[in-house]
């Protein structure tokens, strides 16, 4: 299949390209170029690669030569613009890698803000605005889950006291009534 005689025509002397640029010693060469075996990630090194200003140490060679170039080519265009040029349209912009700030945590691990909004949160993105990303520590999960519970608990309590205090009301109400009137009877 790979080099060899070609049963078809009877022509022979290929030679297997195949097994010549794909074996053992071929691989590991290729793979040590790119820094995958010992994995340094070597490719990254490389001026073929895509990088940014900022991306890097600033000793690094690529970060020098993109500075170097950003200045000139901001010298060379300023000094179209005081010619009579507009020298905006020839001006480059070397892309700045952008600071990734990372989220701050919403609320406190083990805190009442933090359970309260747990019980709120009905999705996921809830849930992560409410830990920041973070996992759930010790016993939020199930705090979060009984404050619901509670707080019906807490309202049907509340319910009986004031059906209680209303009885109790009427009760008050109906036993100075009935002092008058035995009262007055006498």
């Amino acid at each position: 299949m790979f080099g060899g005689q070609d049963p078809e025509t009877g022509i022979g002397g290929y030679h297997d390209a195949f097994d010549s640029e794909f074996h053992k010693e071929k691989n590991l060469k290729c793979w040590e170029a790119v820094g995958a075996i010992p994995p340094t990630r070597a490719c990254l090194k490389s001026p073929k690669v895509r990088h940014e200003v900022g991306d890097s140490s600033p000793e690094d060679k690529m970060q020098i030569l993109m500075t170097e170039i950003q200045n000139v080519n901001t010298i060379a265009c300023n000094l179209l613009t005081v010619r009579g040029f507009d020298g905006s349209m020839l001006r480059a912009h070397l892309k700045k890698k952008q600071k990734i700030e990372k989220h701050a945590e919403v609320t406190v691990p083990i805190s009442q803000e933090r359970l309260d909004a747990l019980a709120k949160a009905a999705t996921h993105g809830a849930h992560f605005a409410a830990t920041g990303g973070q996992h759930f520590i010790s016993d939020d999960v199930f705090r979060a889950a009984e404050i619901p519970v509670r707080k019906e608990q807490i309202k049907k309590w509340k319910r009986t006291k004031r059906k209680g205090v209303q009885v109790l009301h009427s009760w008050v109400k109906q036993r100075k009534f009935w002092k008058l009137v035995s009262q007055l009877l006498e």
